[in-house]
């Protein structure tokens, strides 16, 4: 049984996925020393398209040109967010020119212009992401807030909000902990 809605359920189910479900990597995940965690769910769901609930597709898969800017791009938000986490590629969305990636925990994001954390899991990220009944969290870079306490910075702990609105949430993030309620 899984832990998830019946809507969820079915949206995962349309795409061709299932628990049991395991593939073969490309190898240009090789350059990559993927977690457990990470790689279990890689073989899961690479692969697989998602469509959202307004027509946009959701691809979990990389190509050479996803992968040319990827590090690039991964180095510069751990220089500006200034948290150590390791990012790995997972796939992209087809109306933003950014990154779905998950972290060293296997936890779901995507980087543009922001880092946004789209949840703990699968059914987090559909819930989020393809079914869009709520909205991701936006996490907070340190040169945003004037005058900064630089234990903040060094706390790993930064502020969030909600993507569709801007609002702060009731949530700070934490690189090892994930969402804190505050």
């Amino acid at each position: 049984m899984l832990d998830c809605s019946d809507e969820i359920s079915s949206c995962l189910a349309k795409a061709g996925w299932s628990a049991e479900r395991a593939v073969t990597l490309p190898d240009a995940y090789l350059k990559y020393d993927l977690p457990t965690a990470v790689k279990n769910v890689l073989i899961n769901l690479y692969g697989l398209t998602l469509e959202s609930k307004t027509g946009m597709m959701r691809y979990l898969n990389i190509s050479e040109k996803y992968l040319s800017h990827f590090d690039e791009l991964v180095e510069e938000f751990q220089e500006d967010i200034g948290l150590d986490l390791q990012f790995y590629p997972l796939g992209e969305m087809s109306e933003y020119g950014g990154y779905l990636m998950l972290d060293h925990k296997a936890r779901f994001f995507f980087a543009d212009s922001n880092l946004i954390y789209y949840g703990e899991n699968i059914f987090d990220f559909v819930d989020i992401v393809v079914l869009k009944n709520r909205s991701g969290i936006a996490i907070d870079f340190p040169d945003s807030i004037p005058n900064i306490d630089l234990s903040y910075i060094e706390s790993g702990y930064r502020r969030t909000y909600y993507c569709n609105s801007e609002e702060e949430t009731e949530w700070v993030f934490h690189k090892d902990e994930g969402l804190v309620k505050i």
